[in-house]
């Protein structure tokens, strides 16, 4: 019996989506402004995966005495799945301001939703995890999201404003773990987590905008908090070759601010700036553990540096404009950008998750792939172990452009990454860390021209 070695994996998807949004507004220029509205979306998925290996029956039933069917798949398919997803969101929002006078004004708005969202997956074949059989999944949530602003307004160059508000990210359905490849602890850890609910996060924030210097410097300044029920935190299910998300409690507190200066027709700066100190508020411990034993899980520890978020972000940028001709225009521009040390991931703070141990010798694949991937190694004696940083350092990155035309063209050449910065972005990993680990890195310095022409 023979069966066909370069099979095609078919992967298909068949969406279709329906949204509709409507609004009522106010008109004219009153005291009183309103708006209302309503927002409908369907959104129906479904999504396959079919490997036809012409033989395959013959060969396996040879073999191991079962067949395709034995594993609830179509004839000679070792691998079939077919996943469908039917969502359902509805709102109701408004909004209104009203101006005492024309200093101060006072705005507040609503906004209901209700969603709902259900799943129904099939995995069968010898190559899949089997008892997924039209498994069904579900989840549904509603709620309300309120916000209030006050204004001030002394003078036409000053604004004050404070603001309380509360918003949502939706929840959602848990794709199953890979439980054949699963650890008995991970099983443990990671098993049982169907639902993730919906993020939802209220904000306080107290900010001035300003312009001086009759207008050639704009200068904005804003503090802000933001308490996080329910944060959702993508995490690695360790040795499941999987990933799901969980929920966590989180704040964050911060301070943006922003310059914009013209001291004449030349010359252009800006300098902008973010702060903020996000971390994980409330530990979460796996299920059945107890002090002193209690183990965390994904790295929801009180105190961790919420992922993707440094401490500290800044940009500033210096443009040179000058007129060529009567009608065309030119100009310099170069702009930095600082991004401050980060985490990918949650988990990527727990201690020793830099270091891997025991590995196999040889060059391999799994772990010593790992390993070649963060330290250039080839052949790997026997027990090696290696360290990697976990924490993304902090990177700079500058552009340069020059550029001229008149109001019908533009035409311009560019430096991007003038100093050719090697920016880690993200940590990417399978399995964990057991069958690769590297970074994910920003482009290199390019060069290019651009031409842009309005009609």
């Amino acid at each position: 019996a023979q069966a066909r070695l370069d099979s095609p994996l078919y992967d298909t998807t068949d969406l279709q989506v329906f949204s509709q949004e409507l609004r009522l507004a106010s008109t004219g220029e009153g005291a009183f402004q309103w708006l209302f509205g309503a927002f409908y979306q369907q959104y129906d998925r479904e999504y396959g995966q079919n490997l036809p290996t012409p033989g395959y029956d013959a060969v396996s039933l040879a073999l191991i005495g079962l067949d395709s069917s034995d594993f609830n798949s179509p004839p000679d398919t070792p691998y079939y799945s077919n996943l469908t997803y039917d969502f359902q969101q509805f709102a109701l929002f408004g909004e209104a301001t009203y101006r005492f006078n024309p200093e101060w004004a006072v705005t507040g708005g609503l906004r209901y939703y209700d969603f709902e969202e259900d799943r129904l997956l099939t995995f069968a074949g010898l190559f899949a995890d089997q008892g997924y059989q039209d498994e069904p999944g579900s989840v549904s949530s509603d709620g309300v999201s309120p916000r209030v602003i006050l204004t001030y307004s002394p003078d036409k160059n000053v604004t004050f404003n404070a603001q309380v508000s509360k918003g949502f990210r939706l929840g959602g359905i848990n794709d199953p773990l890979n439980v054949t490849l699963c650890s008995a602890n991970d099983l443990v850890t990671y098993g049982g987590q169907e639902n993730w609910e919906d993020e939802k996060v209220t904000n306080f924030e107290l900010g001035v905008k300003t312009r001086l210097a009759e207008g050639r410097v704009t200068f904005n300044l804003s503090a802000f908090r933001s308490d996080i029920e329910n944060l959702q935190v993508i995490a690695d299910a360790g040795s499941c070759s999987s990933r799901i998300i969980l929920n966590a409690e989180a704040e964050s507190n911060g301070l943006e601010m922003e310059v914009f200066a013209r001291p004449n027709e030349y010359w252009d700066f800006g300098l902008s700036a973010t702060y903020a100190d996000a971390q994980i508020t409330k530990s979460r411990y796996v299920a059945n553990t107890t002090p002193p034993n209690s183990v965390i899980i994904a790295g929801i520890r009180d105190g961790n540096q919420l992922p993707t978020s440094p401490e500290l972000q800044a940009a500033g940028s210096i443009a040179f404009n000058w007129s060529m001709t009567s009608s065309l225009e030119s100009y310099l521009r170069f702009v930095a950008q600082y991004v401050g040390p980060s985490y990918t991931q949650l988990a990527d703070q727990e201690p020793n998750f830099g270091l891997i141990t025991d590995l196999p010798s040889g060059p391999g694949t799994g772990r010593q792939g790992a390993a070649r991937l963060i330290n250039g190694m080839g052949d790997i004696p026997a027990g090696t172990s290696i360290r990697f940083d976990s924490r993304l350092p902090s990177y700079h990155i500058a552009n340069l452009r020059w550029g001229f035309g008149t109001d019908k063209w533009e035409a311009a050449v560019f430096v991007n990454n003038l100093f050719d910065e090697r920016a880690f972005l993200s940590i990417d990993r399978e399995r964990g860390r057991s069958a690769r680990v590297g970074y994910l890195t920003n482009p290199p310095r390019t060069y290019g021209v651009n031409f842009r022409w309005d009609f």
